[in-house]
């Protein structure tokens, strides 16, 4: 499942990277070149307000990571979220639910899909509650990225835990 999420997310950001999204025609930009160091630098920056931004429980903060098109994807625990709409629901729903948020990344891995995309992959640990139940998970979160302006965006995202079931 890893890997196929993980194809997932590498085809979408080859075929979306330069997709103009709901907002019309794209204005052709000067194309911008990154360093793999400022990729893995721009990836790991972007995790890290991904993680902060779950940890103060901020839908806000979390919208503005990711792309706004009908691209975009979350798929959590097999369950797909497709398009800027759909994603947003979730994010607004899922954080909704949630009272408390830790989060911890290990073994982080980026790597660079050309000049404009990046992957990363990670082991998450995560402890979540509600303010009734609380869970403590460790998954795998794989995301892929798409330059944006001056930063990063997600534009596809997975993440997955073993079923206690």
């Amino acid at each position: 499942m890893r890997g196929a999420a993980f194809l997932l997310a590498i085809s979408i950001v080859s075929t979306g990277a330069g997709c103009p999204g709901k907002s019309g025609p794209a204005t052709p930009a000067e194309p911008v070149s990154h360093t793999s160091a400022e990729i893995v630098d721009g990836a790991t920056r972007l995790v890290e307000q991904w993680r902060q931004a779950w940890q103060l429980r901020s839908a806000d903060t979390l919208k503005a990571l990711y792309a706004h098109d009908v691209d975009v994807v979350i798929v959590s625990q097999g369950r797909a979220h497709l398009g800027w709409t759909a994603v947003e629901a979730w994010l607004d729903a899922e954080v909704g639910r949630s009272a408390s948020v830790h989060l911890a990344i290990e073994g982080l891995s980026i790597g660079a899909l050309g000049d404009g995309a990046a992957s990363l992959v990670c082991t998450l640990r995560r402890e979540i509650s509600d303010g009734v139940s609380a869970a403590s998970e460790l998954g795998q979160l794989t995301m892929a990225l798409r330059a944006e302006g001056a930063g990063w965006v997600i534009v596809a995202e997975h993440y997955s835990f073993p079923s206690t079931m």
